[in-house]
């Protein structure tokens, strides 16, 4: 906090200086926050696998909508970090069955500060890991400058910035979050990706574009099917997933991709090569059960050659279900 950077011929010229007393009021004149713009984490090269990636991988994706949401089945939409990090954990335990640690979780819609308590609450049963974070930014009106969503609870507190989360083992290292190809004006949409050195597996999770629809019979939604940018946004997923497997990692990869099996040819660069959760086969149907409404717009996607079994979940306090993908 304070009065900005003093100019003209003073010796402190372009200086950031906090001058208010401590026990001083300040003005909203006097206030500023600094923002992290771009990319996250690694600015690096991953690490090579140590091990060959077994075949059994137990992979959730989840939309929390734990965010400022005005959807009546977002139970979560103003609660607190604690609440969202005590009920989160606690329908992801019992949606494993109480016994099962999966090997990555893939969040969206969650705000920045539930992610360091949602840590700490699933490790009271799924061992040690690290919950990494990727802010959603947007673009400032009338500028080129991007800036972070914010979250607020009910009473007005500031709940950190708004993204994704990566959940991982502890044993990660390398994370890297970048923005997807995104419509001018519009939320820049995030991907996160994590590599696991000691598993070999790498993991990706991104929440692309809404779609068009509509709110009180007004278009709504970030994306189009005139010139859609979701297609963009999948090859952009596509070219990481291909670099880390071009370094002998094993990549399971998705999230809430905000397209409807009506539109899937917009994702048709995740599926070549590979599996989605809901196929039971490569060749099988590019559909799945309905994971948001009586929709499917959650997808998981992991190599071909291996058994796939897929689950939706109802895990309450979201609009969004579970989509639960384990392979052997």
């Amino acid at each position: 906090m304070g009065q900005g950077t003093r100019r003209g011929g003073y010796p402190d010229h372009g200086l950031l200086r906090a001058r208010t007393p401590v026990t001083a009021a300040l003005g909203s004149w006097e206030r500023f926050t600094l923002e992290k713009i771009g990319s996250e984490g690694a600015s690096t090269a991953p690490p090579a696998p140590t091990v060959q990636a077994s075949k059994a991988r137990d992979v959730v994706s989840w939309n929390i909508c734990a965010n400022n949401n005005d959807d009546p089945d977002c139970d979560l939409e103003w609660a607190t970090p604690t609440t969202v990090a005590n009920d989160v954990s606690a329908a992801l335990h019992a949606a494993m069955g109480n016994t099962r640690r999966p090997d990555a979780i893939f969040f969206q819609e969650i705000c920045e500060k539930s992610v360091k308590p949602l840590e700490l609450k699933l490790e009271d049963w799924a061992g040690p890991m690290d919950v990494r974070f990727m802010p959603t930014y947007y673009t400032v009106a009338g500028t080129s400058i991007n800036a972070q969503k914010t979250c607020m609870d009910g009473s007005g507190q500031d709940r950190g910035a708004f993204g994704i989360a990566l959940a991982v083992p502890d044993s990660n290292t390398w994370y890297q979050g970048t923005v997807l190809p995104s419509p001018i004006g519009k939320e820049q949409r995030p991907m996160l990706c994590a590599v696991v050195e000691t598993e070999g597996s790498a993991y990706c999770n991104a929440h692309f574009s809404s779609g068009p629809y509509e709110v009180d019979g007004k278009p709504a939604g970030d994306d189009n099917d005139t010139n859609p940018f979701r297609p963009q946004q999948a090859a952009f997923m596509r070219a990481n997933v291909d670099y880390f497997n071009d370094r002998h990692y094993t990549t399971y990869y998705g999230g809430d991709l905000n397209t409807t099996t009506q539109k899937v040819s917009y994702l048709k660069t995740l599926y070549t090569g590979n599996q989605e959760c809901g196929q039971p086969t490569p060749t099988s149907p590019q559909t799945g059960e309905a994971t948001d409404g009586p929709n499917k717009i959650d997808y998981i996607f992991g190599p071909q050659g291996l058994t796939y079994s897929c689950r939706v979940i109802e895990g309450g306090l979201s609009d969004h279900r579970m989509i639960n993908l384990t392979t052997s």
